[in-house]
């Protein structure tokens, strides 16, 4: 037993390790010095509320188990990482289970953060384990708002 417990403490090291670093990136981009933009550069009500329903938009996608959406919601770069629907959904599922199947879903308002914009969402998955999602957004020559990125933490903090 105790080889056991051994032979899986690298695994643990390294999930605490990529938990940490995670958890340090995120920290360092939200609080660096001018990283927060001033009032004035907030983004718009009327841009949060777009930038909300394309994340929630996307979540729908993923109750419905409908790759083509969900996908069609990924910025233009992230789309030609995957090439198909179908291997950014088996990337999701694999890898963002919290964002692909939760429970609850909690919206803070979106903000501009080192040059960029970040929608945060407190999610409660399945097993009452609370995530925060940072979403990283821009708006295409579309002009709709799309996904960039998003960088899913487990929290220690109580479900709501």
């Amino acid at each position: 037993m105790a080889f056991a417990t051994v032979t899986a403490l690298p695994v643990v090291l390294a999930r605490a390790a990529r938990v940490c670093l995670a958890a340090l990136a995120c920290l360092t981009l939200l609080t660096a010095p001018g990283a927060r933009a001033a009032p004035s550069d907030n983004v718009s009500r009327a841009d949060s509320r777009a930038i909300r329903a394309t994340v929630q938009s996307q979540f729908d996608a993923f109750a419905r188990d409908d790759a083509v959406a969900a996908f069609a919601l990924a910025g233009t770069a992230t789309r030609a990482q995957f090439s198909t629907p179908e291997k950014f959904m088996t990337v999701v599922k694999a890898r963002y289970q919290a964002v692909y199947r939760h429970r609850v879903a909690f919206f803070t308002d979106a903000e501009r953060v080192a040059g960029g914009v970040v929608q945060s969402v407190r999610l409660t998955d399945a097993d009452d384990r609370v995530w925060v999602a940072l979403y990283r957004m821009a708006r295409e020559a579309d002009g709709k708002w799309r996904i960039l990125g998003c960088e899913l933490l487990e929290t220690t903090s109580v479900s709501t």
